[in-house]
């Protein structure tokens, strides 16, 4: 027997097969039980007689004594609880069903899919990539807050260097940033200090872009919004529309860079000589794009890259809405 767990569960569609193939859900069980046991309890028992008047009187007139007595009682309770199915245990249980009934087609490889039907039940296994439209978004949303004290302390860099050339004249050396800076004549002081106001100003317009990028982003595309994951399988690739409302841990992101299982239904094929844009209907992954273009070119720093995932998907491809994704 195979042990699995779902990271990803669909929860709806789970109970919406499991039922289908067991004509109704248990999804909860009662359990009763009983025990049984005895106890003793101390009682007064009334014995009357017909007794003379000599032995009436000592024991009372109306011929009654009282007499402590031990007696024995039987009892019995009753106790009821209800036992809830982990919906992990539940999945178990379908998988097993529809491998028994023949229901899954597993995907091994790019001929596998020849196959394959709108509608299909398939398993298969591939590495998780997050699509270029969440790269970007998580990029940016890391590297705000990271510029932002850059800039910061630029800028009084450059006011420094501002004070320091207003006593600079021609001939005499000034120490600017760590070198020593001889002007020949009044035009050199004035180039320098043009450039310096021209990276001023560069600074400023930046401070804006990064404004503007987090206030559009954060408005149109939040930072923990997840659509859509390729699975790189053997030989073909997989799209998966997913919810994050279904990730176990409330963390999708984790799936990333993991290699997993998936059970899917088939809702779309793309054929050899076909292509899938993963940032379609996205153009909001476009325009950040073509934004942290602009700002490393200015920045030109090797240590500032942006890796993003081929949005181009070629068949042969499916694309799949999950049932689970699982170890």
């Amino acid at each position: 027997m195979e042990l699995v767990y779902p990271i990803y569960l669909d929860e709806p569609m789970l109970m919406a097969f499991l039922g289908s193939l067991t004509g109704g859900i248990a999804e909860e069980t009662t359990v009763e039980s009983k025990t049984q046991g005895s106890k003793e309890r101390a009682t007064d028992a009334q014995i009357r007689a017909k007794v003379s008047e000599w032995i009436s009187s000592l024991i009372g007139a109306e011929g009654e004594a009282g007499v402590s007595r031990k007696a024995t009682e039987s009892s019995e309770s009753q106790y009821k609880s209800t036992v809830r199915f982990p919906q992990a245990t539940l999945f178990f249980q379908l998988r097993e069903l529809l491998f028994e009934q023949d229901l899954i087609e597993v995907l091994d490889s790019s001929e596998s899919l020849e196959s394959i039907s709108l509608g299909d039940i398939v398993e298969f296994q591939g590495l998780a990539v997050a699509n270029p439209g969440y790269q970007i978004r998580n990029f940016f949303n890391q590297l705000l807050p990271a510029i932002e004290p850059i800039l910061s302390f630029t800028k009084p860099q450059l006011d420094l260097n501002m004070n320091l050339l207003k006593g600079a004249k021609p001939g005499k050396p000034i120490l600017m940033g760590g070198k020593e800076l001889n002007f020949q004549n009044q035009n050199e002081i004035n180039s320098v200090r043009d450039s310096i106001n021209a990276q001023k100003q560069q600074i400023e317009n930046l401070s804006s872009i990064f404004a503007s990028i987090n206030t559009i982003f954060s408005r149109l595309y939040p930072a923990d919004d997840l659509d859509n994951i390729l699975f790189k399988s053997g030989g073909f690739d997989a799209i998966l529309r997913i919810y994050p409302a279904f990730a176990r841990d409330k963390r999708i992101q984790d799936l990333f860079d993991g290699n997993w299982r998936c059970i899917g239904k088939v809702i779309n094929i793309i054929g050899p000589s076909e292509k899938y844009d993963l940032l379609k209907d996205a153009p909001i992954s476009y325009f950040a794009k073509d934004q942290f273009s602009a700002i490393e070119d200015i920045f030109k720093n090797d240590n500032i890259k942006m890796n993003v995932t081929d949005s181009s998907v070629s068949g042969p491809a499916i694309i799949v809405t999950p049932l689970a994704i699982f170890t």
